[in-house]
């Protein structure tokens, strides 16, 4: 494929940039080179119904490109076990690209003198790139892992990381690249049921496994990304 071919993954970003910035469906027509009659084009560009092509965006790229890569280049980090335990404050720093379409935290239920009060103790991030997807599973710095299980359990408040840089208190866990649509969906799933049975970590509320599995499907289809297994809401009666 020759560059006059080649679609801009970034295309609904960048666009909906412009538009965030004063432009109208019409200028985006005019400096993109197509028709200004093309409105219903534009119209898709920016719902993320279709991708343009990279020398379509050539002009959005070169006006609104450093705002773009503020939004779609993403920092994140590693201990390695024995460091984490140690407290060696070296961890690796990793940099991962694409549209955040999703950042939900999974939370345990306790009481903070004497009011009830949600703490987070893991955070799903979901990437999306050129139509593929990527699922990051964070855990928050401070929760401790049991070695002999596997497992995740929370002792104090006070051993949790708390930073007014929200990103910088989790840390990386897992990591799984270019998935399709339904391979995202089966790695939620997975992780989702194990929040259920309380495998992963017994102090999150088991009922923060449904809420990830809709929470994920509601924020794709809102982005034009429709799983397989939703369907037409049928006609139901009450009895």
């Amino acid at each position: 494929m020759n560059k006059e071919e080649k679609k801009y993954p970034f295309t609904k970003r960048l666009v909906n940039i412009a538009i965030e910035n004063g432009y109208t469906n019409k200028d985006i027509a005019n400096v993109s080179r197509i028709s200004k009659n093309s409105i219903a084009q534009v119209s898709k560009w920016r719902h993320g119904e279709s991708l343009a092509k990279e020398t379509q965006m050539a002009h959005l790229i070169k006006e609104f490109g450093h705002l773009l890569k503020r939004q779609t280049e993403h920092l994140f980090y590693i201990f390695d076990e024995k460091s984490e335990r140690e407290l060696e404050h070296s961890p690796k720093f990793f940099m991962a690209s694409g549209e955040r379409l999703l950042s939900q935290t999974l939370v345990k239920n306790i009481f903070v003198n004497g009011r009830p009060s949600n703490i987070s103790l893991f955070r799903i991030i979901i990437l999306c790139m050129d139509n593929s997807f990527q699922l990051i599973v964070q855990v928050r710095r401070g929760l401790q892992k049991i070695q002999t299980n596997n497992q995740y359990h929370f002792r104090n408040i006070s051993e949790l990381a708390h930073s007014n840089i929200e990103d910088a208190m989790w840390i990386v866990i897992a990591n799984y690249n270019k998935l399709s649509l339904g391979e995202l969906l089966n790695q939620v799933d997975e992780f989702a049921d194990k929040l259920e049975q309380k495998q992963l970590c017994p102090d999150i509320e088991p009922t923060e496994g449904i809420n990830l599995k809709f929470n994920v499907r509601q924020r794709l289809l809102k982005n034009g990304y429709k799983p397989l297994d939703i369907k037409e809401l049928p006609q139901i009666s009450l009895t």
